[in-house]
């Protein structure tokens, strides 16, 4: 009782780490935990959570590592979590999709 184990990508269960059973066992705690994911990945887990299916259309913050804990009462406490680690912005697609995208760039501002 009390122990956890993680199972690895060749099928071996090892004991979890800290990190691994915080993540994992967040839900009890009504949180969403996600350390060093990629933001595709984070953002396939709002599908679990939340029913929400966004895709990541920049393809560089794809990959970008960021870690995030959030209320799982808040859908958009996780969009915004996500959004601010990952330097994405969320917004919707030419067919009313759900998307993390490239933030605008910056516009230059002209002297006075």
């Amino acid at each position: 009782p009390g122990e956890t184990v993680a199972i690895d990508s060749a099928g071996m269960i090892r004991d979890a780490t800290a990190a691994e059973a915080a993540q994992n066992f967040a839900w009890v705690d009504g949180k969403m935990v996600m350390r060093d994911v990629t933001v595709e990945y984070a953002a396939k887990r709002l599908w679990r959570w939340f029913g929400m299916e966004v895709t990541v259309v920049d393809s560089a913050a794809r990959s970008r590592k960021i870690s995030i804990a959030v209320p799982l009462e808040s859908s958009k406490a996780a969009v915004e979590a996500i959004g601010g680690a990952g330097g994405v912005v969320f917004g919707y697609d030419k067919d009313n999709k759900m998307i993390f995208s490239a933030p605008p760039p910056a516009r230059a501002r002209r002297a006075r």
